[in-house]
This record gives structure tokens, sequence and C-alpha cells, in this order.
């Protein structure tokens, strides 16, 4: 059962080693919004409309700068690896509870359910790319042994789950965008490389529901410009074979170990690397990294 959040809430902290002062003053915007009457039923999307609502975060943060949002028990546990697994039972989905006949049929999670390629966290590959070799039935045996080698990525879970539809929804009400989606990313902890330095064409506030995961964001740079207003054909760097270099991006802007409960905010084309080595020792409730990269379009 899932805990209820309520109106009286901690404001979260905010961390910002780049810039400091201007995070202290978000953080107080924050603060503001929420004693002004801006704590909603949910505690989420009370944190995420006072972050829309921060001038500071417009003028300073948004495109430009990653930080850490430390989010506690609103975050921390909001979707885990058993969970996930549960999209593998038919007892998940409405559709099936009205037929037999369909509860017979396997479920396929074709278009959504995919694994990194082995050899990434291998460091053999430093591109980002799924494990398109590897035919791999969605039940519960073969995901376990998926993720011995590799992340299990679920893309549209919002389509999937209604508790993730929540999550978006309540990005699309604080933010008033008309387009959220949320990926999961679930890794075994104490993995050299989860995701080599890569880009995406989306603003994202990643959260961190279970486990831990190592952050490092960097500048984009006049090789990895920033993405313009139209996107003129730009591709994402990083993927699919393409290799994006250290000395071709801009400055390390944050490196950060993000524990559960906790939330970074990655601004659009920003390049980033993950892992999840060293970390077991931050979690006591679970060997696996589960995270939740909610992204929005705030310009087209």
């Amino acid at each position: 059962r899932r805990r209820a959040t309520t109106p009286s809430m901690v404001v979260p902290k905010i961390r910002c080693n780049k810039s400091k002062a201007a995070a202290a003053k978000m953080e107080a915007e924050l603060c503001q919004h929420l004693a002004n009457g801006g704590a909603g039923a949910d505690g989420l999307q009370a944190i995420f409309t006072a972050l829309a609502a921060s001038e500071t975060f417009v003028s300073h943060f948004y495109g430009r700068m990653p930080f850490v949002l430390e989010c506690g028990e609103l975050v921390a546990g909001r979707w885990t690896l058993e969970e996930q697994l549960r999209l593998l039972h038919h007892e998940s989905y409405e559709v099936f509870q009205e037929s037999s006949e369909e509860k017979r049929k396997p479920i396929q999670l074709t278009g959504y359910s995919r694994f990194t390629h082995p050899a990434i966290g291998q460091a053999k590959a430093h591109s980002f790319m799924a494990d398109d070799q590897r035919d791999r039935e969605a039940t519960e045996a073969s995901v376990r042994q998926g993720l011995e080698m590799g992340t299990w990525v679920i893309s549209s879970g919002n389509s999937l789950s209604p508790h993730l539809a929540r999550i978006c929804e309540a990005l699309q009400c604080s933010f008033q965008v008309p387009f959220v989606t949320t990926n999961v990313y679930i890794s075994r902890l104490d993995s050299p490389i989860t995701a080599p330095l890569h880009t995406d064409r989306f603003d994202s506030f990643i959260m961190q529901t279970e486990g831990a995961k190592r952050w490092r964001i960097f500048d984009t740079s006049a090789a990895v410009p920033r993405w313009p207003v139209l996107d003129a054909g730009m591709s994402d760097r990083g993927k699919a074979g393409d290799v994006l270099y250290l000395e071709q991006v801009g400055p390390l802007l944050l490196d950060e170990c993000l524990k559960c409960g906790e939330v970074v905010y990655l601004p659009r084309g920003f390049p980033h690397a993950t892992s999840t080595f060293d970390t077991s020792s931050l979690s006591t409730t679970s060997c696996y990294s589960t995270s939740l990269t909610v992204s929005l379009l705030l310009e087209s």
C-alpha cells in the first residue's frame, strides 16, 4: 500500500556546488510558495509546482544548470524492481481480467522493455545502445538474468502503469506542458558503468526511488551545443554507435551520488554519464538502483 502525502511537508533541500547562492535563493522561493498555500494534496506535485513558480529556476537553472533536490519519502519507494516485475503478470492489466482466454497469452512488452548492451558494463562499448542480439522472453527469470549483465529499461512506463501515469500527470499540472513521459532504469548496484557519456533531447527530472546511482553532468560546448528551440535535425550524441568523448564536452557541472529519495534536474542536451560503482553501502533495502526519468518538453 502506498503512502499518502500530506500538505504539511518539509521543503526539499537543494544542492548545486557550482551555484550555491542561487540554489539557496531557489530553496527560499520554494519555501515561500509552499507557505503561501502552494502545498496541494499531492506532495510531489506541490514541490514541482513551487519549482515552476520559482523565478530563480526559470532565470538561472532551467536549461542552464543541473541541481539535486532532496525529497526524501516523497520520492523514496515510489517505484521498485518488485513493482516493475508485476508488469510481467496478467493481474496488472484490466484487459486481462475480462477474459480467461487473454490470460493464457504471454505478456508482450515489445517496444517498452529492453536491456542495455552488456558490453557497456564491461567498459567495452562507449555508446548507449540496446542489447538487440538477445531475445528475452518477458518472465521474471529472464529479467533477473538480464539484470546480471545490463540495465533493464522500460520506456514510456506511464503507458503501462497507472501509478507512473499519475507521476507524469503531476508534472504536467505543475509545468503546464502537454507532453511528459517516464522511462525506468533498473541496474544492479556496484556496476562500473550503467550509461556511457551521451545526451538527451528533453529536460528531465530523475527520481532515485530505490538504491543509489552516481551522476556526472557536463556543460555543453562548441562540439556539443545546447539544443535550439527548433531542433533543426540535431540528433542525440553518444547513442547507437556514436561515441561522445570527454574532450568534446564542456566543464563538469555536477558530480553526485544520488541517494534514494533524491531528484536530479538534467537540462536538455547536457552530456551525462552514470554508474552504480561502489554504491551498495548506501542501500540497506535493495541491491538494485531504480530511477525514474520523467522527461518534459518545455520548448519545442
